[in-house]
């Protein structure tokens, strides 16, 4: 009697292809809000607390959840989105505190998230895997902003990290849209 075997996970190209409308969709959404985010922080200081946070947090959760996904299909990608997420969900409770916490420390907290996310980013661009482009893009852009947020810092506003939040969601959706575009490269033979 033969004993039935499971299936080895997926090829990150095949993986790739399938899910390539569920990164169109939150490649577009992350990009929208990363846009929005930038308009309403340069706009107003009191959106960072009451929009910025919440969308943190969401956006944290929503990026772990996705990660895990890959964990699942053992694709090397989860590791630094599954940071990322965790980080942005860190960050967005620290800003939910409001008063607790002050402006100058979330604003660290912030350049330190930043630099994690760029830093990940560019080592998972490093294997030879679809996407190591847009991921490369995505992690240079991270360090940059976690740079600008150094540069600016000690500053007693809450702008400059929206600023900064804003400009990385609109890097991550362009990132996801770029791997839904490659994604076409991927489609199975016949179909």
């Amino acid at each position: 009697m033969r004993a039935l075997s499971r299936p080895g996970p997926t090829a990150p190209a095949t993986e790739l292809w399938r899910r390539r409308g569920r990164l169109l969709v939150h490649g577009g959404v992350l990009a929208v809000l990363g846009i929005v985010s930038m308009l309403l922080a340069a706009a107003s200081p009191f959106f960072t607390v009451g929009v910025l946070a919440p969308m943190l947090v969401l956006g944290g959760a929503a990026e772990a959840g996705h990660a895990l996904r890959f964990w699942r299909n053992h694709w090397a990608g989860f590791v630094p989105a599954l940071v990322a997420g965790v980080l942005d969900l860190v960050c967005g409770v620290l800003l939910q505190a409001g008063t607790l916490v002050p402006v100058v420390g979330i604003t660290l907290l912030m350049i330190a998230v930043l630099v994690a996310r760029g830093a990940l980013w560019l080592l998972w661009s490093l294997r030879a895997a679809p996407g190591r482009r847009a991921a490369a893009a995505h992690g240079v852009a991270s360090l940059l902003l976690g740079a600008w947020l150094w540069v600016v810092w000690p500053v007693n506003s809450l702008d400059p990290i929206g600023l900064a939040v804003g400009g990385d969601l609109l890097v991550s959706g362009f990132t996801l849209l770029f791997l839904a575009h490659a994604a076409r490269r991927f489609a199975p033979l016949g179909g």
